[in-house]
């Protein structure tokens, strides 16, 4: 998205005032279209009636404008420059500039989070393999030791857990049934191999999100764009719902920047 900057003195500048509310309009309307396509202050004679549709003979209104010196006339490119236009405002050159060097941090910070969120995942699985590692050494140690009586050693239960649904709604339907499915006596390796799916399903997360963030330092991808691209990449849910976050995180961040910088300037 572009912006295109006003002065606070704007709307009481004598050129303003002469050109009356059919030229406010026209100028306004102008300089949002050369923000927008990055003509630096240009306007072809061809899209004056589609910059602002309510305006009826808008080529009358450019020629007021340009009477009063908001408008400057090229008869040879055939069109309109707006006076000052680049004194308030990014040229063409300048606003590649930036959004090429706007990717560039987005993209490093992006691969940053996702080298941090990487590490994290990788920890987290190695403490729990090592508790998982050291139950299964105290539970060999315990049936190889002959002189300890059988009997006193307790029989894992196979009561499940109850079905019914709990006041957290579907959630929480969801939650009982899953508790529901697995017995209390489960194996290490049932527990093993329950570990490792959320290892993974958490590692397909974080990378649907940094895939997101990448999106985000495409120039001019917007999120319908996105939701587009995220179908053909065989994505569930979840991995989508996380990446869409992430690239709305990613915008809205970039966006307080250069709020940022505008007001700074």
């Amino acid at each position: 998205m572009a912006w295109a900057k006003l002065d606070d003195g704007y709307p009481t500048h004598p050129k303003v005032i002469q050109a009356g509310e059919k030229g406010l309009a026209l100028d306004i309307a102008g300089m949002a279209y050369a923000a927008k396509h990055l003509t630096d202050g240009f306007i072809a004679d061809g899209v004056l009636s589609g910059l602002y549709p309510p305006l009826k003979q808008p080529r009358k209104v450019a020629e007021l404008l340009s009477e009063v010196g908001r408008w400057k006339r090229d008869d040879q490119r055939k069109g309109w420059w707006i006076h000052d236009y680049l004194e308030c405002n990014f040229s063409a050159e300048a606003t590649a500039q930036k959004r090429k060097v706007d990717r560039e941090r987005a993209t490093r910070a992006a691969e940053a989070r996702w080298a941090n969120s990487k590490g994290r995942t990788n920890s987290d699985s190695a403490r729990e393999d090592a508790s998982e590692h050291a139950r299964r050494n105290a539970a060999s140690n315990g049936s190889g030791n002959g002189s300890r009586d059988a009997s006193s050693r307790p029989v894992p239960s196979q009561e499940t857990y109850p079905l019914t649904p709990t006041p957290g709604g579907v959630g929480g339907l969801g939650n009982s049934l899953r508790r529901g499915s697995r017995a209390i006596g489960d194996s290490p390796r049932q527990r093993a191999a329950r570990l490792d799916e959320r290892n993974r399903e958490r590692a397909r997360i974080d990378e649907a999100a940094a895939l997101g963030r990448k999106y985000a330092g495409v120039d001019g991808m917007d999120e319908q764009s996105l939701v587009d691209r995220l179908a053909s990449q065989d994505l569930s849910a979840d991995e989508s719902r996380a990446a869409v976050s992430a690239f709305r995180a990613e915008i809205a961040e970039a966006r307080a920047i250069d709020t940022e910088r505008e007001v700074s300037s």
